[in-house]
């Protein structure tokens, strides 16, 4: 891969930008079994442990793999609980 040069030179006018302000800001986390269990934690007790934590938001995966186990066979008992 070839990068080309930029068009105008590299400065710090950057660093002058006014920020703009966005409004209210919100916390959440991402829960992802495959990630706990690959840490070798139980699913149910860390995502337990996690809400007993102030976050607004969570964000839940979903894994296609684990849903449909097999053609047409459909398993949600790991989002069920989860919910």
């Amino acid at each position: 891969m070839r990068l080309a040069r930029p068009e105008q030179p590299l400065d710090d006018s950057w660093q002058q930008l006014p920020v703009q302000r966005r409004g209210a800001c919100r916390t959440g986390i991402s829960f992802r079994p495959r990630q706990v269990e690959a840490f070798g934690l139980d699913g149910q007790a860390t995502l337990g442990e996690l809400l007993s934590f102030p976050f607004e938001l969570i964000r839940l995966a979903a894994y296609w793999d684990r849903v449909e186990l097999r053609g047409g066979v459909f398993d949600t008992g790991e989002l069920d609980w989860q919910l």
